[in-house]
């Protein structure tokens, strides 16, 4: 017969072979096994269950079974791990069951043990006050909540990271502008106005001449009258001119960006430009290379421009002409005239001695139209691109309405 006295212990130190992580799940239990009286002295294996009543009741948790467990003068120990889930609060008491290592059948040991408050426990339930940077430091890989508003760290956050502005509540922080930090204000001075609207500030300033000036930093703006405008975009900006101008009124563009302007009548407006106080044309910068060129078309705005080489590749520039690139897909070439619809979008190309070439997605692609080769001299397009004219050397005109399709 077997029975067995124990002591139930939680250990925070290393026992024999057993070594222990602070705040698992898993504990030492020791023991003292006694066989028809005498103490027990050989292997035996052992298998732990945890119940709700001290007999019957309903197991919380798994089995726990190890085998081998080396039993000296009746004492052992054992490495039990249930789990977090099986400790819920309610009491429990421990069955154990052994039987020599290597026998068939296990003989459950009575009575069950109770499960004792520990050490660690009594800790945890009665924890307060300050907690030290010793016990506080490591890595959580959960998340913590800090619900009470006094909560608070000390310092001066170098060590966060992660840290956007999406995670921060509206308000939380203010960003420094030019050194300035905590609670910027922005005066206006004489002669100018600040209007926040939504997370920008327009500011405006007037004149002695009564001209109020807007800084502008989009793409489009709708012109009042009697107004000057600061432009800081590098796009190109489309005003529009007031719609009732008084006779006298003046608008001024000041363009401070890398961008370009596109002014934009109202119905029944005109823009008439003369008497210039310089002289356009007068300065010309070099771009790309040394090449054959002959011949040059540009869309209304002049932004996108192409430029035809003599056998060579076209040469296409999105941005006023500040730099190019090749068209590869159309072949090589004599192209001796270019034209190209105000948007840009369609494009016609003649080779002397060759064929029509067109493109109706701003030279990405190009199909040849006109299936004769002919001494082409010119083309011509108009606005929208499906109207074509080609002129032949010593010869004919031809023209196309669909965009040379026919």
């Amino acid at each position: 017969m077997k029975n067995l006295a124990t002591v139930f212990v939680l250990l925070f130190v290393g026992l024999g072979g057993f070594s222990l992580r602070a705040q698992s799940t898993a504990f030492t239990y020791q023991g003292f096994l006694t066989v028809n009286g005498a103490p027990a002295n050989a292997a035996n294996d052992f298998t732990f269950k945890l119940f709700n009543a001290p007999a019957g009741g309903s197991q919380s948790g798994p089995t726990v079974q190890t085998n081998g467990i080396g039993v000296t003068n009746g004492m052992f120990a054992a490495w039990l791990d249930f789990g977090g889930a099986a400790f819920n609060g309610a009491d429990l008491w421990l069955e154990i069951a052994t039987r020599p290592t290597g026998a068939a059948a296990f003989t459950n040991l009575t009575p069950r043990q109770p499960i004792t408050t520990t050490p660690y426990a009594i800790r945890a339930a009665s924890a307060g006050g300050a907690i030290s940077n010793a016990q506080l430091a490591g890595t959580y890989g959960n998340a913590l909540s800090f619900s009470n508003a006094a909560n608070f760290f000390a310092g001066n956050g170098a060590g966060l990271t992660n840290l956007t502005v999406g995670s921060l509540a509206s308000g939380q922080v203010v960003k420094s502008v030019n050194g300035l930090t905590d609670a910027l204000t922005l005066a206006a001075g004489a002669g100018v106005t600040i209007t926040p609207a939504g997370n920008s500030l327009q500011i405006s300033a007037g004149s002695t001449g009564g001209m109020g000036w807007q800084i502008v930093t989009n793409n489009a703006v709708q012109a009042p009258p009697n107004t000057g405008f600061f432009l800081t975009n590098d796009d190109l900006v489309t005003l529009t001119l007031p719609a009732s101008p008084a006779p006298g009124d003046m608008m001024r563009i000041w363009e401070l960006g890398k961008g370009h302007l596109k002014l934009v009548q109202n119905p029944g407006q005109s823009i008439v430009a003369k008497d210039f106080p310089f002289s356009i044309g007068s300065a010309w910068i070099p771009r790309d290379e040394n090449r054959a060129w002959a011949s040059l078309a540009c869309s209304a705005l002049g932004d996108y421009v192409v430029a035809g080489t003599i056998g060579s590749y076209f040469f296409l520039s999105g941005n006023w002409g500040q730099s190019w690139g090749a068209v590869v897909p159309i072949p090589i070439g004599n192209w001796v005239s270019i034209a190209i619809s105000a948007d840009a979008t369609r494009m016609v190309a003649a080779a002397y001695s060759g064929r029509i070439s067109l493109s109706a997605n701003g030279g990405g692609t190009w199909s040849l139209g006109e299936t004769n080769y002919r001494l082409w001299q010119a083309v011509a397009s108009s606005a929208d691109g499906m109207k074509l004219a080609g002129a032949v050397r010593d010869g004919t005109i031809f023209t196309s309405t669909d965009s040379g399709a026919t």
